[in-house]
């Protein structure tokens, strides 16, 4: 090669930049022991790129590592079977790390009948208590399970938070409910990771029970409905779902049952208690939470108080047209940059009344659009999918008890916002983690991990709007000995939610101080 050549061959790998190779590697323990976790699944993706740049399995040590990857920053996610999954973003220049995953809670028992028979089939499900103190479904598999043969029923996959425990039971077209352990005091289940809870047993229809019968008024054109499935313009005979909800805990379904084609209907056994009775229909088949309406026809509703102290006969229920709302989503008070033209937000009842009416609705960005055949109750208005990039704006609420709305109601969403913070009283070298555990619609969602920096602070970007659980943990150092180190190292020991609805949140934390304990 000619002299000038080598020359200029070397000038150029001099002035070509080298990409650094990165490695990625660390240890998965479990939160409550520190003992380490075998075959975690731990997923490495450069950031803003969706393919996996490694995918992993821990080792008997609880260790990975994944070597030669290109230079840049990277996201974890890790998980295992009966554990939270947790998303953590890593620095440039992040050296290895030590990742402690939630174990996820069970709830198991029995159903029996009064008599001490074992009931199979029974739905056991658990209820979200919010701060505000309000009771309301989850949309997560992990809440809910059936019996078995055997009567047993086990929830698994359970996520921190605050839970009621309630089971509905269906047959020969009618439906027991009932929390735990009673329906006047149930029990509050405050799950910080990782807790296996058995014995709690349900017995349907606990205590003196009554019948309760009467009539649903079917209007003359709601007589007849459509064949589910059948032949275009077959018709049958209109049935109403009728159902029973405690005055004072509306969203738990104590029974409820389909009419005959008169309207008659009959509860053989409801326990003491004052109720409100709901009526609905036409009715053309059963979904977990009760009647499914007919969907592409007139609709009725109707409700009336009911207090059960005996045999109640011959209540004669009345009914009305449903109701219409027109909705528009407007901007919220953060940018609406990541927001998709049309937004889609799922309309749920917060009383159980014996159908399922819930309701998907799109909304384009400033368009009024009318929504018919609603129930006379009140709705929550959520957006429809947890993982929307555009979401409603706090716990928005449509009240139709009492009639309809004459102006549009808006509907107030935006995009990702932030959250923010400071952690007081560390501990000179101590490390802190703070974890961010998705509430609410978005409960069972990975939780995100962050180290607080030298300051103390720490920011979680890009967060939908909604509710979520911030917790903190010493992660080592700060004068503790290592064996104290590793006692207080449980992450979830102290929840503390707050709400995020655009733009950016700011909070202060206190430090854990002692074995198992957070301050607020």
């Amino acid at each position: 090669m000619h002299p000038y050549g080598c020359l200029l061959l070397m000038l150029a790998l001099i002035a070509t930049p080298i990409a650094l190779a990165v490695t990625i590697e660390g240890q998965v323990l479990r939160d409550d022991t520190g003992a380490a976790l075998v075959s975690a699944d731990v997923r490495v993706a450069r950031q803003g790129e969706r393919l996996l740049a490694a995918h992993l399995e821990t080792d008997r040590d609880g260790r990975f590592r994944a070597e030669d990857l290109p230079e840049g920053r990277y996201v974890l996610t890790i998980g295992k079977p009966s554990f939270q999954d947790v998303a953590l973003e890593l620095p440039v220049d992040a050296g290895p790390i030590q990742v402690r995953l939630i174990r996820l809670a069970s709830i198991s028992g029995t159903v029996r009948a009064r008599d001490g028979s074992l009931l199979a089939n029974a739905r056991v499900y658990a209820m979200e208590r919010t701060r505000s103190g309000s009771i309301r479904e989850l949309n997560m598999a992990a809440a809910s399970a059936f019996s078995k043969a055997d009567g047993s029923y086990q929830l698994r996959g359970l996520p921190p938070g605050n839970y009621v425990l309630a089971m509905g039971m269906q047959g020969n077209n009618r439906s027991m409910g009932a929390m735990y352990p009673d329906n006047r005091s149930p029990r509050i289940f405050e799950l910080k990771g990782g807790e296996v809870i058995d014995r709690c047993d349900f017995v349907a229809e606990t205590g003196e029970v009554f019948k309760v019968s009467g009539k649903v008024a079917i209007p003359e054109h709601l007589a007849k409905t459509r064949v589910p499935s059948g032949p275009p313009g077959a018709t049958m005979d209109a049935r109403f779902s009728v159902g029973l909800a405690p005055v004072d805990q509306p969203m738990l379904q104590v029974a409820w049952t389909r009419t005959e084609p008169d309207g008659s209907f009959e509860f053989p056994a409801v326990p003491w208690g004052s109720y409100e009775l709901f009526a609905a229909g036409p009715v053309i088949g059963f979904s977990f939470r009760g009647s499914m309406l007919a969907g592409d026809g007139a609709l009725a509703f109707g409700r009336m108080p009911v207090q059960v102290t005996a045999d109640v006969r011959d209540l004669a229920v009345q009914v009305q047209p449903p109701r219409t709302v027109r909705l528009q989503w407007i901007p919220g008070r953060a940018s609406i940059a990541d927001c998709p033209k049309t937004l889609a937000v799922r309309l749920t009842a917060l009383e159980a009344r014996g159908s399922d009416l819930t309701r998907l609705v799109s909304l384009p960005l400033g368009d009024v659009v009318t929504v018919e055949n609603l129930a006379p109750t009140r709705y929550q208005v959520e957006t429809a999918s947890a993982a929307a990039v555009c979401s409603v704006l706090g716990a928005a609420e449509l009240n139709l008890r009492n009639g309809q709305p004459d102006e549009p109601v808006t509907v107030e969403a935006a995009g990702h916002g932030s959250l923010a913070g400071e952690v007081l009283d560390r501990l000179p070298g101590g490390i802190y983690e703070v974890a961010l555990l998705p509430l609410g619609v978005a409960a069972g969602e990975a939780m995100t991990l962050q180290t607080v920096d030298a300051q103390g602070k720490f920011r979680f970007a890009k967060l939908r709007p909604g509710r979520y659980g911030v917790a903190i943990r010493l992660q080592h150092g700060g004068g503790y000995s290592e064996g104290v180190g590793e006692r207080t190292a449980g992450l979830v020991s102290s929840i503390t939610e707050v709400e995020v609805l655009g733009g950016n949140v700011e909070m202060l934390l206190h430090a854990p101080v002692a074995e198992g304990t957070a301050n607020r």
